[in-house]
């Protein structure tokens, strides 16, 4: 076997006669080794080590006569009581104190183990369990320490060579020792449960420990500045704060943080492996990833550094009374390509940060863990628009939220911005029914001269998002872009919580209420009393996506789910293509004579109609504004005998009755008028009320 210039056989014997431990000891804690009351596991580690005559020791034979020294003056100084234990108050002194006197070989292990900030508060980083050095009651040096001398005992060189040939090449099966080395290797803690006897002994490879403590040298700690410099953090790299997303915890289990370490599978030298972790950081919009949701976006989009292959998520827990573990909790792979949409969705981050800030309801918590819960969906599965589309679900629901609780509008500043539909649509398209109606319904808006000043019923009718979340337009023309929180949201519960027909029917009832002022376009010929109801700018679906609202095989939840996410889009998207059904009809068979009917009456664009003379006419056919209520109403038959009245005032002639107009669902009937037909797809539909070979036995209605 061959690796890095040795072979497998030489490789062993460096390690097994020329190998310098690095020193690593932690004075400062109580299980560090240097106490004066009754020797322990650490005060025996450090005797061996220092009346060895092993010359490979002898670095760590200067650090302990170092530390043996400190303890000696943290005594006389008062630091320390006469046992050797440092107060917490003089902590920072005696750790400043090893800083400025230990060897340079041991600097190493200080900077990885602890941190002092400006104001000489020591910060502890993640990758040692946040508790420099301490491992629950027992110290992670004295475990280390013992373990050297195990590797080093002249008297195990046997099985010393056994251990380190399973720990570098997997080979073998030798006996393991029982060295307490805690989150670093949890699996083989001594914890609750850890056997099938309750629990088990500590088992651990002594070679794969003294070596991955030597890795862990490589995580250079600094103080990183957040929260505008309000105060210092000690960090590892690739470490952030925690996310309660993708694991479960107890009620009172205290999560430290998280982190995210790589894995290569090429091999490295040393130095690109310094330079990896030098760099330590992973960057998503611009910044240093802050927690472990960000951290998932930034390696999904390429924020770190190249050569690796996937980083591991670990979650830093205290369990099991106060024992620090590390708990893997995911894989999560570097792709080659960026993910567009995991890319897309920082869009919407200063305004999550924004309501991330300060003390939030516990209706709040909950609705921004499912929104990071959907967010870390989409770094999982990045080419499927459906982990998307449940994103923007979310996000509408915590829109909700914050809308009714005066604080957060004030934090939020506005409703979530408008997305814009050349960068979004595509994304989210998932070429289902739902995804098209969504899209049909939630983008509707009324067109509006430039320059004019909204009045207050213009900015709460004018698009179909002021219906469906909680917003109105702006009233300024130079700021119509931009949305307010509307001053009151029609319905007494959150409409989320509607059924989909309740929803819809209610929001072309509200309008139909708002419209009463509305007028028809200049040089329109309008028939009938009341308002046009329909939207100006829309984007139609084919008769056959409204047959299947009304009678086809429809998800009705899903689409419930969709319509405000199609809300949060800027505008309808374009429509130059023809209606898929244009050649052929078999949507007929389908439509009911009522939707047939009342349909051209909820349709923004004027009919045309061949009048007595050969000559075309246009005529825009509007609802009684009462229409919508007494549809839900039930009243069916009342307003199918206007509306036969209005169209035989156009020119047609109607060839059913109005007691033969009925419907299954009020409420669905009702709502399905919401939906923008083609207007050609309108036109013929007439033709199921209005056959070109009337019956003569149905007389006039007056």
């Amino acid at each position: 076997m061959h690796l890095g210039g040795f072979e497998g056989e030489e490789l062993i014997d460096f390690f097994l006669t020329e190998y310098k431990p690095t020193p690593i000891l932690s004075p400062w804690n109580g299980r560090g080794g240097f106490r004066t009351r009754k020797p322990q596991k650490g005060e025996r580690a450090v005797r061996t080590i220092t009346e060895s005559d092993d010359p490979r020791l002898e670095s760590l034979q200067r650090t302990i006569e170092k530390a043996q020294k400190l303890v000696d003056l943290a005594i006389e100084m008062e630091w320390a009581d006469q046992t050797g234990k440092v107060t917490n108050k003089n902590k920072p002194l005696f750790l400043a104190a090893c800083r400025s006197e230990f060897p340079d070989e041991a600097l190493d292990w200080l900077d990885a183990v602890f941190v002092l900030s400006d104001d000489k508060k020591p910060n502890y980083p993640l990758l040692l369990g946040g508790t420099g050095g301490a491992l629950g009651s027992g110290d992670i040096s004295a475990s280390y320490l013992e373990s050297v001398n195990f590797i080093t005992d002249s008297k195990r060189r046997s099985w010393s060579r056994e251990l380190l040939s399973n720990a570098l090449f997997a080979q073998g099966n030798p006996k393991l020792h029982r060295i307490p080395i805690g989150h670093l290797m949890p699996g083989t803690a001594e914890t609750v449960n850890s056997s099938a006897f309750g629990s088990a002994t500590s088992a651990v490879n002594p070679w794969s420990f003294v070596l991955g403590m030597e890795g862990t040298l490589l995580f250079a700690s600094g103080v990183a500045r957040r929260f505008r410099g309000s105060r210092g953090m000690a960090t590892t790299p690739f470490t952030v704060s925690k996310s309660p997303v993708g694991y479960s915890a107890a009620d009172n289990e205290a999560i430290k943080g998280e982190m995210w370490l790589p894995i290569w599978e090429r091999p490295m030298t040393l130095p690109e492996v310094r330079r990896i972790l030098a760099e330590g950081r992973l960057s998503w919009n611009g910044t240093h990833a802050s927690n472990g949701v960000d951290a998932a976006k930034a390696i999904s989009t390429l924020g770190v550094d190249r050569g690796l292959n996937r980083f591991e998520r670990y979650v830093v827990a205290t369990r099991y009374g106060n024992m620090t573990l590390a708990v893997p909790v995911g894989s999560f792979p570097v792709v080659k390509q960026p993910a567009e949409r995991v890319h897309i969705i920082r869009e919407i981050d200063p305004w999550l940060n924004r309501v991330r800030r300060g003390t939030l309801p516990a209706s709040a918590r909950t609705a921004l863990r499912r929104v990071d819960a959907a967010q870390m969906q989409i770094v999982q599965t990045p080419h499927t628009a459906g982990s998307l589309q449940e994103f923007l679900v979310e996000i509408a629901a915590l829109e909700w939220i914050v809308s009714r609780n005066p604080d957060l509008r004030a934090r939020a500043r506005s409703p979530v911005p408008p997305l814009s539909i050349e960068r979004w649509a595509e994304l989210l398209d998932d070429e289902t029914t739902e995804w098209k109606l969504a899209v049909s319904i939630g983008t509707q808006r009324d067109r509006f001269p430039r320059g004019q000043h909204l009045s207050h019923s213009e900015q709460r009718r004018g698009a179909a998002a002021c219906f469906l979340r909680p917003v109105k337009l702006h009233a300024e023309p130079f700021r119509r872009h931009l949305l307010d929180w509307t001053d009151r949201v029609s319905g007494s519960a959150n409409p989320v919580s509607w059924s989909t027909d309740h929803r819809l029917s209610a929001m072309l009832i509200h309008r139909s209420i708002l419209c009463g002022d509305r007028q028809a376009g200049e040089g329109v010929v309008t028939i009938g009393s009341g308002a046009p109801i329909a939207f100006d700018r829309f984007s139609p679906v084919p008769m056959t996506h409204i047959s299947a609202f009304l009678h086809g095989p429809l998800d009705r939840k899903r689409l419930g789910r969709l319509i405000p996410v199609a809300a949060m889009l800027n505008r309808p998207p374009s429509w130059k293509g023809s209606d898929p059904d244009q050649n052929h009809s078999p949507w007929r068979q389908f439509l009911s004579p009522a939707r047939a009917l009342l349909g051209p009456f909820f349709h923004s664009r004027p009919l045309r109609k061949e009048t007595d003379s050969g000559e075309e006419a246009e005529h825009l056919l509007i609802p009684s504004l009462s229409w919508p209520q007494k549809l839900r109403a039930g009243q069916t038959r009342s307003v199918a005998t206007e509306a036969l009245i209005r169209l035989r005032a156009a020119g047609y002639r109607p060839g059913v009755r109005p007691q033969s107009l009925q419907v299954t669902s009020e409420e669905r009937f009702v709502a399905s008028l919401l939906i923008p037909a083609f207007t050609y797809a309108i036109q013929n539909a007439i033709e199921i009320v209005c056959p070109p070979t009337p019956d003569p036995t149905i007389k006039g209605e007056t």
